[in-house]
């Protein structure tokens, strides 16, 4: 079997830089790019090939190296895309400030509801409103 066509040789100085910045605890500091992408694949790669062998010795099922290793390819780009920060959505009011100005003609409805689970009972309101008049309605009900 051939090496990976990702496999890289982890050097000595890597090791030792990735043990320096581990060591510093007042500063937050993390190891190269590279470095980590090696390391996020060799954690794959070493997983996946545990999981091969015990699915060959448990399970009697076999897989190719080549399945093995893009399993492991696969696996550790999910890790690494979900290890993006991601933006916070922009909130939106879920009620507006202000009501919209109504023009002639336009009838507002408002509604609102409440549920009681002690009692088993909802409570329910609404306001009819236009430029003419207003009205207001409420309902209560048992076992909704």
């Amino acid at each position: 079997m051939e090496p990976s066509p990702l496999s890289t040789e982890i050097r000595e100085e890597d090791i030792v830089s990735l043990h320096e910045s581990l060591g510093k605890k007042s500063e937050r500091s993390t190891p190269s790019p590279q470095l980590a992408l090696k390391l996020e694949l060799l954690q794959h790669q070493s997983w996946n090939l545990w999981i091969s062998i015990n699915q060959l010795i448990f399970q009697k099922r076999a897989f190719t190296p080549e399945e093995t290793l893009l399993k492991a390819i696969s696996e550790a780009r999910e890790w690494m895309l979900a290890q993006l920060p991601q933006k916070a959505p922009l909130s939106k009011p879920v009620i507006g400030l202000e009501p919209n100005p109504r023009g002639p003609g336009v009838t507002s409805i408002y509604t609102d509801a409440a549920w009681n689970s002690y009692t088993g009972s909802a409570g329910f309101g609404w306001i009819i409103d236009d430029l003419v008049s207003s009205s207001q309605h409420p309902a209560t009900s048992q076992h909704v």
